[in-house]
């Protein structure tokens, strides 16, 4: 006449929903199956859902038909919280991916502006394997510079907040940085050391080619300048997608969902708000989707002066060539703006 329902348990050193702790609940849930033989359910991660019981009567009690009550609807605590967890990752491969992108362009256009020591070196005798060399040297020391102020940046921040991290784990700055530069520069690097000394001497992009001098005008150029030039069109289109990308998720989630999901974890009713670093990190984003694109111009213009000093001295106005260029770079955006869409 008098029995439990029910008995709760919670299981010792869960506190927050992910994979190790559902691990760790089924494990005792099987052992309490085992031993008892009741019945167990799981509700880590749960979230209250509204349902309507029907409460069926028996000869002393009377019926009292669909009544609502509060069940649980399980794991929506843990699928809300891999949801945020992909967010996050997702916003750090778009920075990384942005950063080695900006280290490429900045390699590039580094290379465009030494071709001519490249290419003396070359001529006095330095085999490509040195150059190459000379130039990783360059890199491997400013990833260890940089790695430095990253490890007593992260060390500094983390013990400001209150959450001091582990020497080791910060010192997988080191690796990261390095792996970073190495993404970034070793393409540009080897192309640069396998150049001859002529074509590093040589000034310009223009080519002979078909076409009459007419059709070369405002509207013809950065179309022209685009198909010679596809690499550095392509390098610039993809190097943006990933802050594009990011940046409509971000606003997706802040406006159309007003930057906030809501569920319940171990029981209570939680909310997780788009916190202020995500905006650090969009921030950062931007500002080195801004950088690609600074250093591809910058590369346009040193790989082109004198094809810009022909075109002025054919008569061609600063405000006209500025166009040109702008469109260029107009056409790169718009790109990767589309195919982040």
């Amino acid at each position: 006449d008098d029995y439990i329902s029910a008995v709760r348990i919670r299981v010792a050193g869960v506190e927050t929903a992910g994979e190790a702790s559902q691990r760790k609940i089924e494990r005792v849930a099987r052992e309490i199956e085992e031993r008892t033989g009741l019945q167990v359910d799981i509700t880590l991660g749960s979230s209250p859902q509204p349902m309507l019981v029907d409460v069926q009567g028996s000869e002393n009690v009377e019926a009292l038909g669909k009544v609502e009550e509060l069940w649980v609807r399980q794991l929506v605590g843990i699928t809300l919280q891999r949801d945020f967890t992909r967010f996050d990752a997702l916003l750090f491969v778009a920075l990384f991916f942005s950063f080695a992108v900006f280290m490429y362009t900045s390699a590039a256009l580094n290379l465009a502006g030494r071709q001519g020591e490249i290419g003396v070196l070359k001529t006095v005798g330095w085999k490509d394997k040195h150059i190459l060399g000379y130039l990783l040297s360059e890199v491997l020391l400013l990833a260890f510079i940089t790695g430095c102020i990253a490890f007593a940046a992260t060390l500094g921040i983390t013990a400001l907040l209150g959450h001091p991290i582990a020497l080791d784990r910060a010192g997988l700055v080191f690796p990261l940085m390095l792996g970073l530069f190495a993404l970034g520069t070793a393409l540009p690097f080897a192309q640069a050391a396998r150049r001859s000394p002529l074509s590093l001497l040589g000034l310009g992009e223009l080519r002979e080619g078909k076409g009459q001098t007419s059709n070369f005008n405002m509207r013809s150029l950065p179309g022209r300048n685009i198909s010679k030039q596809r690499a550095r069109f392509a390098t610039a289109t993809l190097g943006l997608i990933p802050a594009f990308l990011a940046l409509i998720l971000f606003f997706f989630i802040t406006l159309i969902m007003a930057g906030e999901l809501s569920g319940s974890l171990l029981g209570q009713h939680i909310q997780v708000l788009i916190q202020p670093y995500h905006y650090v990190l969009m921030a950062l984003i931007l500002l080195v989707g801004q950088l690609i694109l600074m250093n591809i111009s910058g590369i346009n213009i040193k790989k082109r002066q004198n094809e810009i000093g022909v075109l002025q001295t054919a008569g061609w106005k600063p405000i006209t060539m500025i166009a040109a260029l702008l469109k260029e770079t107009l056409y790169s955006t718009l790109g990767s703006a589309l195919l982040a869409a």
